[in-house]
């Protein structure tokens, strides 16, 4: 017992570190000109090692309590808007992997996950497949709520890639999941997927959603990667990128009608 509870204060020591120094990063943000370059990418590549050097160490069974710590620490770093406009969210892949990884079943932050990495990395594949690693785990009462991931995963197969076919399948199990979930909403959310899946049936096009999904992500996008990965999916979707004086950008496209 001794030696157990002595890795544990050794593992807590080195999270502890870790969050002491990038508490001190702010006070390295005076530097001017090139220095600011090189403070950026430093930031970025301790962020990194800590996530390197966290993921190889031993849980403990506390990989619940770990997820908790990793999600706070993704937090820190997609809060951080001045280095993020700068680096981008290449990261946050690494964030949620480690975070389903070790507590699949942490409900609440799937919703970040499919945000960040769908609408600011523009990685919908990425988001879906964390969300199947995470559903692998989960059941319709385990956790409460877990009919919402089931409707983030149709979300992103239908807005980001235009696969009406998956999205329906994906409704169909959030609605039967929300039917046999023990949760005040999941008589409603159930009801609300199985009209979603008629409106599928009726009208599978999703063109439109999809430029504006692309939009957003474009909106969003802090890496020319990105950015040029949207302006591709709206040309390809028919769309066309309007760029005024004041550099304000426009996305038109012909309806289906027209």
């Amino acid at each position: 017992m001794s030696r157990f509870k002595s890795s544990v204060f050794a593992l807590l020591s080195i999270f502890s570190i870790a969050t002491i120094q990038v508490s001190s990063f702010p006070r390295l943000n005076n530097n001017d000109g090139d220095d600011t370059t090189i403070v950026t990418e430093w930031h970025e590549a301790l962020f990194e090692q800590q996530l390197v050097l966290s993921n190889s160490l031993p849980k403990f069974g506390y990989e619940n309590l770990y997820a908790g710590w990793k999600f706070l620490r993704f937090l820190q770093y997609f809060g951080d808007s001045k280095l993020r406009r700068e680096s981008g969210y290449s990261l946050s892949i690494h964030y949620f992997e480690s975070i389903v990884d070790n507590d699949p079943l942490f409900e609440g932050t799937y919703l970040f996950l499919v945000n960040t990495l769908s609408m600011y990395l523009g990685a919908p594949e990425e988001s879906i497949r964390l969300m199947e690693k995470g559903l692998n785990s989960m059941s319709p009462s385990l956790p409460p709520r877990s009919y919402f991931i089931w409707r983030h995963k149709a979300t992103d197969e239908l807005l980001f890639l235009g696969d009406t076919r998956a999205a329906k399948s994906s409704h169909e199990i959030a609605a039967d999941w929300a039917e046999n979930s023990p949760d005040e909403e999941g008589e409603f959310v159930a009801a609300l997927s199985r009209k979603t899946i008629r409106f599928l049936e009726a009208d599978p096009s999703s063109r439109p959603a999809q430029i504006g999904a692309w939009s957003d992500v474009l909106a969003r996008a802090t890496d020319d990667n990105i950015r040029q990965k949207a302006i591709d999916n709206i040309q390809a979707l028919g769309g066309t990128i309007l760029v005024n004086n004041n550099g304000q950008v426009t996305v038109r496209y012909k309806k289906d009608s027209e």
